[in-house]
């Protein structure tokens, strides 16, 4: 399997859009090959369809 990016420090920027539908179910959107990281909000934005639009600057490793 190959090295996940975010493993590798080569992210610096997650921008997730979240879509206005409840499905149940579903896959998880991270394995469990992702290190954990800690991420700073930037920013949101709301499309003319409802879809949330949110950035995230990576800031390095997650302490617990």
């Amino acid at each position: 399997m190959p090295p996940v990016l975010s493993n590798q420090g080569l992210v610096d920027e997650v921008v997730l859009m979240v879509y206005p539908v409840l499905l149940g179910r579903g896959t998880r959107f991270f394995s469990d090959q992702v290190a954990p990281c800690a991420l700073a909000f930037v920013n949101s934005q709301v499309t003319s369809t409802g879809v949330l639009l949110t950035t995230y600057q990576s800031v390095g490793t997650l302490r617990l």
